[in-house]
């Protein structure tokens, strides 16, 4: 009886690491994320704009969304040709909801603290609420922390800031300039001329009073 031969047995897989698999699950997660970015900006290009029903109805109207609750409001019953209901199959994906386009957190910012806790990889800010003078600080101090502004190009915006408070101070300026000449012309003008000082003694006053006395008396004969 032949003698059977037993396989031989396959080499052992080596067991992969724990950076090996973590880093797999990161090239996971990011091809995972721009695939849903991706969704996203196609979704953004497909939605249509909500509009509340005929608003052209009354003047205090606007077209905002509102949702319909009349008895016989047709886009209420969705009736062909009507506008589109807002409904839970146009919302982005769970993941990437609420996150900018290009894939940053938004987090928005009104004063320069709150950098502190931005992370420049991961987020990126709004500024709003804020005057022109707090924004072109906010925009510097994001500036210089490598952080990106999402609502606003930075560079653009700065030098339009900039060119503002330049424009406005030279009309402060000017606009200074001309009070102080005016006040100046006026208070020329209202000022009286003092008369100049006489600098004679008593005895010479005394003959010159004298003198018209006489004058007025001969004049009187």
């Amino acid at each position: 009886m032949a003698a059977t031969k037993t396989p031989a047995k396959a080499p052992a897989k080596p067991a992969p690491s724990k950076k090996s698999s973590s880093s797999a699950n990161a090239g996971k997660k990011k091809s995972s994320r721009a695939q849903l970015l991706s969704v996203k900006r196609q979704l953004r290009r497909t939605r249509p704009v909500f509009t509340r029903h005929r608003p052209d109805r009354k003047a205090s109207l606007d077209e905002r969304w509102k949702k319909p609750r009349g008895l016989h409001n047709k886009l209420k019953d969705r009736k062909r040709g009507c506008n589109a209901w807002v409904s839970g199959g146009y919302r982005t994906p769970v993941e990437v909801r609420g996150m900018h386009i290009s894939g940053l957190s938004i987090v928005h910012v009104a004063n320069a603290k709150q950098l502190d806790g931005v992370n420049k990889e991961t987020h990126g800010i709004v500024i709003s609420a804020v005057g022109a003078k707090r924004q072109l600080e906010l925009l510097a101090a994001a500036k210089d922390a490598g952080i990106r502004v999402l609502n606003h190009n930075s560079e653009e915006r700065t030098k339009e800031l900039t060119t503002r408070f330049k424009a406005a101070a030279a009309d402060r300026k000017t606009a200074r300039d001309a009070a102080a000449a005016k006040a100046a012309t006026q208070s020329k003008k209202a000022k009286p001329t003092k008369p100049a000082a006489d600098t004679r003694t008593d005895a010479e006053k005394r003959d010159a009073e004298d003198k018209i006395k006489e004058e007025v008396l001969t004049k009187g004969q």
